[in-house]
């Protein structure tokens, strides 16, 4: 089945890119949240590690009480400085980690979203694990972003909606996905096969500087 299998890559693909998107690492991806955050006020990224800046030890959250209230704390920050965040974007240690916490404290809460998904909550906003690469093994979040130990992560508050906040867009006029045969009917090479291209030219778009709230140099560990 390679189409379906290469529109699921594209797909790993996008998710990468909403959160890793960089010019000056690939010319042809859009900005993503981390680069976007990053030339939003200074406010809009919140460091819980030693140093409150990224230079110091990641703060263990599952270590104790206090960094569970710690990383709570700074998630309802989060929320507020988006001017009311609607998701949560995150990894899966993180997801769980953030799970555990809550159910712990007795302040999980589920949600169902319009297509009759439910997704795990925090005051309100669905929690969200980003997923994989495109190798389907590695975390597009990671757990080693750069921090005085190396064993850093973030989680994302983003508010997405078609006023000014993130929203994606379909560049050029293009109308959706264009679908062609670049072979006019021919099969492959390789065998039996028929060849179909999708062209879909999208980007992020925000008009508010208050869109997107990374909280940093954390990790879900006990120690």
């Amino acid at each position: 089945m390679p189409a379906r299998k290469g529109l699921s890559n594209r797909m790993f693909k996008f998710n990468d890119t909403l959160v890793n998107g960089d010019h000056a690492v690939d010319a042809d991806a859009f900005e993503g949240l981390k680069k976007r955050v990053a030339n939003m006020p200074s406010r809009q990224t919140i460091w819980l590690d030693a140093s409150a800046n990224g230079t110091g030890a990641s703060l263990k959250v599952l270590a104790s009480e206090a960094n569970e209230q710690l990383f709570l704390d700074a998630l309802h920050k989060a929320i507020k400085r988006c001017d009311g965040a609607n998701a949560l974007l995150s990894n899966e240690d993180t997801q769980l980690g953030l799970g555990q916490v809550l159910r712990r404290l007795k302040l999980n809460t589920t949600m169902t979203d319009a297509y009759d998904h439910t997704w795990d909550s925090f005051n309100g906003v669905k929690i969200v694990d980003v997923g994989l690469k495109s190798d389907k093994s590695t975390e597009i979040i990671t757990n080693t972003e750069v921090v005085a130990d190396a064993t850093g992560t973030s989680i994302y508050a983003v508010r997405f909606d078609t006023d000014d906040g993130v929203r994606a867009i379909d560049l050029k006029g293009a109308g959706g996905p264009q679908v062609y045969d670049p072979l006019k009917g021919g099969e492959m090479e390789a065998g039996p096969q028929n060849l179909r291209r999708i062209d879909w030219p999208v980007g992020l778009f925000h008009k508010s500087q208050y869109t997107i709230v990374r909280i940093a140099g954390f990790k879900m560990a006990a120690a």
